[in-house]
């Protein structure tokens, strides 16, 4: 075989035995392979930190409009869900997420 010709200096380990192979890693490799494997994770958790952006700068606009002020929300619009990878992903549409925030601000001023 040629096992013996691989030099363990270079950083080549060992990671997998098969049936007339062996398979090889580097830690840079490593590195890589956990970007791609967390990518989607991360994604995700970027997308609702977006949301949450979105939604705070609807609330700042709100809460600065005056009587017979027009409030503009332009963006995801009334769909029911995206296209996240290939996927629907159920995400509150703007008219949703506008009612919530009215609301809440309403339960507010209430409480003050």
């Amino acid at each position: 075989g040629q096992l013996n010709k691989i030099d363990p200096s270079l950083g080549w380990e060992r990671r997998q035995t098969l049936a007339n192979a062996e398979r090889f890693i580097t830690p840079s490799l490593k590195e890589k392979e956990a970007l791609v494997l967390n990518a989607e994770e991360r994604i995700i958790e970027l997308e609702y930190n977006l949301f949450l952006e979105v939604k705070e700068a609807i609330k700042k606009a709100l809460n600065k409009a005056k009587p017979g002020d027009m409030v503009f929300v332009l963006g995801k619009g009334f769909e029911k869900y995206q296209v996240t990878n290939g996927k629907n992903v159920s995400r509150p549409n703007d008219l949703e997420s506008c009612k919530k925030i009215l609301k809440q601000m309403e339960k507010e001023k209430i409480s003050h």
